[in-house]
């Protein structure tokens, strides 16, 4: 998995991914953090599709911009930080979803992850949480209660793509800022 799209890299990078496929050495290729734009920058000049597009995706940030690109090429969504890093979990929407059906708002929220699709990575350190985290088979959201989750979008991320240095993650800037991928490969 291309963990980060780092701007003059990350085509490259895609590139060394396929042949590994092809060759066999792998049996799976995908993308993290890939935002539309340098997602469609790869499925431009792709030969193989990514499987995955691992994005932050939760409640308050529900990536409605790229989930139609994702539908369309077959790209499953898989979902980190799918607890919004816990803000999700106090939303009084939320909380009477999951009075509703006696349950935790975090199993509200994995099982709105679940019924739309979503592979959903949820974090957790402790043992009980991780159990109860699992236990989302027993119950299904209703429409209406989808609705409501739905509406708690904001767009709001943990981590502010605009305000990245996409071509450092350690966001020190360098001679090489900003490179253009686009001009390397318009022949390929």
């Amino acid at each position: 998995m291309v963990h980060w799209p780092v701007d003059g890299r990350y085509l490259d990078t895609w590139k060394a991914l396929e042949k590994l496929y092809r060759d066999g050495r792998i049996r799976a290729i995908g993308v993290s953090n890939f935002d539309k734009e340098r997602l469609e920058r790869v499925l431009d000049r792709a030969e193989i599709v990514p499987t995955v597009d691992q994005l932050e995706f939760n409640p308050i940030d529900q990536e409605k911009d790229i989930r139609p690109l994702l539908n369309l090429a077959g790209i499953q969504l898989e979902a980190w930080s799918p607890l919004g890093g816990g803000s999700s979990l106090n939303d009084p929407v939320i909380g009477k979803i999951a009075d509703k059906y006696g349950k935790t708002s975090a199993q509200v929220i994995l099982r709105w992850n679940y019924q739309q699709g979503i592979v959903t990575i949820p974090k957790s350190t402790h043992k009980e949480r991780i159990i109860e985290n699992s236990q989302i088979d027993d119950f299904k959201l209703d429409n209406g209660d989808i609705d409501a989750i739905n509406e708690l979008d904001q767009e709001k991320r943990s981590l502010w793509y605009d305000d990245f240095f996409w071509h450092n993650p350690n966001g020190q800037k360098d001679s090489i800022d900003k490179w253009d991928d686009s001009e390397k490969f318009a022949n390929n």
